[in-house]
């Protein structure tokens, strides 16, 4: 209680002992319009008036008026109070405002090291790519320690840097055995990288055991089991090309069919025409193949490791990579391995782990829908996949949904992907295609829609594409992509749903940069896959013929190579000014440096690098 309410209170008492006295000692007297307070005043008492603060003849007035002077003092009180409460709470609720805005700006994110399937963009651009649109962050080695084309890695730089880059301080940890120790992607199909295998894995077993494990930091080993095809950079195994494949796939039918005497008789006119040597090689891959996955499986078992993925590349429904793929599914399902996880699939696997790891979606498989455009496709095995492609995307959905809550603080939205299949629609069909996306009734209000463009193999079906437009793909779809095969389109597409549904929690900032990162993803799915792939590709490709140099290799003709890519593909790119970065709007300008740098990552044409601002 502050002074000045002491003193009022000291005030009000004794004006009341005083107006008491004067009760007390004052004869009444008739009450009357001239005396209203006759009757009922204090009586004077004959008292010397300087003895009492209130004056002997004002008593009763002087009371009254303290009184409701203390009544207004607490009106003001309660009246200060109430304003105080109410601007607290106004405060309280603007800072928990503030702190939700906040955290929808600067959103925790995951941290995730990478030891990449090789040093392609597919697999180290497009994952980092995909993963900032949610605010991600993918860490992984320089170029230079990586594989250079046929160049295999090392794996001593590679552990190096593992140790270098505190890994332990990552939430996640994903390496890519065959980049680690068979020397990428390319490289691990050679037989000649599996002649030290057992040498190979212990070293890899050395770095699990003496790592420092910390708890919630997982780490996921990854290994791709080699095609079906041999190494095209193998000469002599490559002039067997249609003759190797068959004998493996006659030799996998063999063990499901044993004694079927048709099938005996085919494999021994191919042993026969194939040189033993050859053979012998072949086989040694997927021999060891299958032991590099069981030294996984054995890890993951001992607890060494949180995760292993094993996927199928490049392949058909039979093969002797098929058949150690699922006999090592088969083992741990014995061993009723759950984090043991077998999926058809290589260079798409890596954003779907780091999705599956990082982000905090809810719901279940049902989230995803898969719909096909053109009807009658839905059991047909594509080219270069096992299984048909409803099937892969079962097994991918599985995979991302396997031991997750289907609880989450973020918002669940469905994500329907669409898959065009077909070369033969003519123009009325193929709108009738673009419309369908647009306007489907099955479809849910607000749901991500994702096309996946898999009617040819590495690219566009580029009369798909110009039904609608190259600048008009995006007022259809929220991701697109038409790369390499069915299920590579199919696994990025999922993968840019998911982080794009995971961006929609930001706000201010945060929300800004989200939407930027997926908008030049956007443009650069369509920039590799439509105007690369389906167009200038070829034209290249013709180039290079009338130059005398191959295509698949270049010939040291490599930087010539890329000065003739960035000429076309600024020829082809004059009429679409839609299609620059999201930070570089208007037209292309001849006075300004040209937003895009192409460039072929490797010496074949197979596929393109795009950097912005360089």
């Amino acid at each position: 209680m502050s002074n000045y309410d002491k003193k009022a209170d000291r005030d009000l008492l004794e004006a009341v002992k005083a107006a008491r006295a004067a009760k007390v000692s004052k004869p009444a007297t008739e009450a009357g319009p001239e005396n209203p307070e006759a009757g009922t005043g204090p009586a004077h008492t004959g008292a010397d008036p300087a003895a009492s603060p209130v004056p002997a003849s004002g008593g009763g007035h002087h009371y009254k008026a303290l009184l409701l002077r203390r009544k207004a003092q607490r009106r003001q009180r309660f009246f200060t109070f109430t304003i105080s409460i109410a601007f607290l709470l106004a405060v309280g609720s603007l800072l928990g405002f503030w702190a939700v805005h906040l955290a929808g700006q600067h959103k925790s994110t995951a941290t995730v090291a990478l030891i990449p399937l090789d040093s392609r963009p597919v697999n180290t651009d497009l994952v980092q790519q995909l993963a900032a649109i949610a605010g991600v962050t993918v860490t992984m080695p320089e170029r230079e320690l990586l594989d250079q084309f046929l160049i295999p890695s090392e794996p001593q730089p590679l552990y190096s840097w593992l140790t270098g880059s505190k890994e332990s301080d990552q939430d996640i940890t994903i390496i890519h055995v065959n980049e680690l120790l068979f020397g990428g992607l390319l490289n691990s199909r050679e037989a000649s990288q599996y002649q030290h295998t057992n040498d190979k894995m212990t070293s890899l077993h050395d770095y699990l055991l003496q790592r420092t494990r910390t708890p919630r930091k997982k780490t996921i080993l990854v290994y791709i089991m080699p095609r079906l095809l041999p190494s095209q950079y193998d000469e002599e195994m490559w002039t067997y090309e249609k003759e190797l494949p068959q004998l493996s796939q006659l030799k996998h039918r063999l063990a499901l069919e044993p004694g079927n005497t048709q099938l005996t008789a085919e494999l021994a006119e191919l042993n026969q025409r194939i040189p033993r040597e050859i053979i012998e090689r072949y086989e040694t891959i997927y021999v060891e193949a299958y032991n590099a996955g069981l030294n996984l499986l054995d890890w993951l078992r001992e607890g060494l490791i949180d995760e292993v993925v094993i996927g199928l590349d490049d392949s058909a429904e039979f093969g002797l990579n098929v058949k150690a793929f699922r006999d090592l599914k088969a083992g741990a399902a014995q061993r009723n391995q759950q984090e043991a996880y077998f999926l058809h699939g290589a260079d798409e696997l890596t954003p779907l782990i780091i999705a599956r790891h990082c982000l905090n979606y809810g719901g279940d498989q049902q989230s995803f829908a898969l719909s096909y455009l053109t009807p009658g496709q839905e059991e047909v095995i594509l080219p270069y996949e096992a299984i048909p492609l409803k099937e892969n995307f079962q097994e991918k959905t599985d995979y991302l949904f396997a031991g997750k809550s289907e609880d989450s603080i973020n918002t669940v939205r469905k994500k329907y992907i669409y898959l065009y299949t077909s070369q033969e629609a003519g123009e009325a069909e193929l709108a009738d295609c673009w419309k369908t996306i647009r306007s489907d009734k099955n479809r849910p209000a607000g749901a991500l829609v994702g096309l996946a463009d898999i009617a040819k193999v590495n690219g566009s079906w580029a009369p798909f594409i110009e039904s609608a437009g190259p600048a008009q793909v995006y007022k259809y779809v929220d991701a697109y992509a038409g790369w390499n095969t069915a299920g590579n389109s199919l696994g990025t597409v999922m993968a840019h749903l998911l982080f794009w549904e995971g961006a929609q929690e930001f706000s201010g900032p945060a929300m800004k940069k989200a939407s930027a990162n997926h908008e030049d993803l956007q443009k650069l799915r369509l920039l590799d896959d439509y105007f690369f792939q389906a167009k200038v590709r070829q034209e290249l490709i013709e180039w290079t013929r009338k130059e005398g140099f191959p295509y698949l290799t270049f010939d040291g003709r490599w930087m010539e190579a890329n000065a003739k890519l960035q000429e076309l593909m600024e020829a082809a790119l004059t009429d679409w000014p839609q299609m620059k970065p999201s930070q570089a709007a208007g037209s292309w300008r001849q006075d300004e440096t040209y937003p895009y740098r192409f460039t072929f990552p490797w010496p074949r044409s197979f596929e393109i690098w795009i950097q912005q601002g360089q």
